[in-house]
C-alpha cells in the first residue's frame, strides 16, 4: 500500500509513509495500490515523472526520461493524478 501526493511543484508522488505524504502534498493524499519505488509511481519496470495531466517522463525526467502521453500510455497513473487534484 501507498500513499500518492502531488507536491507543489505539480509532480506526483507515491511513498509508503502516510505522514511524509501528508506532510508534503499540495492536495489530497490518496491510498493506492499501483506500485512505486523512490517515490514515483513505477509502469512496468520504469518509474514515472509526471508533472501534469498531460505531461509526464517514463524512466526518468525531463532530462533523462522518454516523454510519454498519459492519457494513452500510462492511464491508470493518470487516473491517481487526477484523484490526488
Amino acid at each position: 500500500m501507498g500513499y500518492a501526493y502531488i507536491d507543489k511543484a505539480g509532480i506526483l508522488h507515491v511513498v509508503a509513509d502516510k505522514e511524509t505524504a501528508n506532510e508534503y502534498a499540495a492536495g489530497k493524499v490518496v491510498e493506492t495500490n499501483l506500485p512505486f519505488a523512490g517515490g514515483y509511481p513505477m509502469h512496468g519496470t520504469k518509474d514515472v515523472t509526471m508533472y501534469s495531466e498531460d505531461l509526464a517522463y517514463l524512466g526518468g525526467n525531463a532530462r533523462s526520461g522518454r516523454k510519454v502521453v498519459p492519457k494513452e500510455d500510462i492511464p491508470e497513473i493518470l487516473a491517481l493524478y487526477k484523484a490526488c487534484k
